[in-house]
C-alpha cells in the first residue's frame, strides 16, 4: 500500500491507493469540519453536524453508528453531503482511508486438478497435461459477494465485491500468497470441520490435498457445512460425494423446509453428539471453525461445549 517512487497522477492516487468506499473513523468527520466554508448558513449548518459526528460522547457515538455504520456511507457519500467542506488535496489523501488488502483462504489443493483434472477438463486434457507440463497450477477462491439493503432502503455493495464483478477471463489482480494458520497440520491428524457457507474454502482445499495423496486420518475427518437453498447456493455439491470416502460429509439448509429441525451446523453438530465428542476424547481430532466472524464461532463452540 506505500505510494511508489516514481510520479504517479492524482487520478491513480483515487484508484488505487485509496478505499473511496471505506466507512471512515471518527477524525474523518472531525477533519472535514475544520476545513468547511462557513461564510454562509449552510456552512455552519454542516460544520455544527460534522463536530457532533465527530464527538465521543454516547449520542454522537450512536448518530455516527446510524448515519455511517448501518447505512454503510463511505467516505465518497459523506463529502457529497458535506459540500461545504473543502480540505486542500494533500490533507484530503491524508485523512481518507487507505486501500487495504483483501485476505481471502485459498479453496483448492494447486495439485489436486492435475490428478482429477478440472471442471470441464479430463485429467488427460490438453490443459491439465500443460499445467503439468509447464508446473503451472490453478487455485480457486470462493467468495461471497457482499450486497445488502439497509433500514433506509439504501443498496450498499463491499468494495472488493464491486470490483471482482467487473473481472473477466485473462483480467490481471495484484495478489499475494501468505502462509495461513492451517499449514502445518499433519495430514494424518482427525479434523472436525464447522465451515458454513464460503467458510468451507479452507476445509475443501484440506480435503483435495488428503484425495490426492489417499491420505484418511485415524478416524474419518467430521465435515458439518451449511448452505441456504440446495438448488441457489450448494457450492461444489458435486464433489461431496468424492470426499466421502475420506470424511463424514453433513450438510444442511437453513431456508429448506425439509431441515427444518437443524437448520443451521449447530443443530447438526447437536444431533451428531456421539461422533463429535468421540473424534475429540478418542480420535484427539483438532476442531477448525471457519466462516463469519460473528455470531456463528459462539453458537458452535457453546454448542460443542454442550456436547462435551
Amino acid at each position: 500500500n506505500n505510494f511508489p517512487k516514481d510520479e504517479i497522477t492524482i487520478l491513480e492516487i483515487f484508484q488505487t491507493y485509496i478505499d473511496l468506499n471505506a466507512q471512515p473513523n471518527r477524525l474523518f468527520f472531525s477533519a472535514l469540519a475544520k476545513f468547511c466554508d462557513t461564510s454562509s448558513q449552510e456552512g455552519l449548518n454542516q460544520q455544527e453536524k460534522l463536530e457532533e459526528l465527530a464527538g465521543r460522547t454516547p449520542e454522537s457515538k450512536n448518530e455516527l453508528l446510524e448515519y455511517c455504520g448501518r447505512e454503510g456511507r463511505n467516505s465518497t457519500e459523506i463529502m457529497w453531503d458535506f459540500f461545504a467542506a473543502r480540505p486542500p488535496l494533500a490533507v484530503l489523501i491524508t485523512m481518507m482511508p487507505k486501500m487495504s488488502a483483501r485476505y481471502y483462504s485459498i479453496a483448492s489443493a494447486p495439485k489436486y486438478y492435475t490428478k482429477f483434472g478440472l471442471n470441464g477438463f479430463g485429467k488427460d486434457s490438453y490443459y491439465v497435461q500443460y499445467m503439468k507440463m509447464f508446473k503451472t497450477y490453478q487455485i480457486e477462491l470462493c467468495i461471497k459477494l457482499v450486497k445488502w439493503k439497509t433500514t433506509h432502503g439504501r443498496i450498499v455493495e463491499g468494495n472488493f465485491s464491486k470490483n471482482v464483478k467487473k473481472l473477466s477471463p485473462g483480467d490481471v489482480v495484484n495478489m499475494d500468497i501468505v502462509e495461513g494458520l492451517l499449514a502445518n497440520i499433519p495430514d494424518d491428524c482427525p479434523l472436525i470441520m464447522i465451515c458454513p457457507g464460503t467458510g468451507l474454502a479452507p476445509c475443501r482445499a484440506i480435503l483435495q490435498k488428503r484425495r490426492m495423496k489417499k491420505i484418511q486420518s485415524v478416524k474419518k475427518d467430521l465435515v458439518f457445512l451449511d448452505f441456504r437453498h440446495p438448488e441457489k447456493d450448494y457450492l461444489f455439491e458435486h464433489e461431496w460425494i468424492d470426499f466421502n470416502a475420506i470424511a463424514d460429509i453433513n450438510v444442511t439448509f437453513s431456508r429448506d423446509a425439509q431441515y427444518s429441525n437443524t437448520p443451521y451446523v449447530q443443530h447438526v453438530i447437536k444431533r451428531r453428539a456421539k461422533a463429535v465428542c468421540d473424534m475429540i476424547e478418542n480420535g484427539k481430532a483438532r476442531i477448525l471453525i471457519c466462516g463469519r466472524s460473528n455470531p456463528m464461532p459462539k453458537q458452535v463452540t457453546d454448542t460443542l461445549v454442550q456436547c462435551l
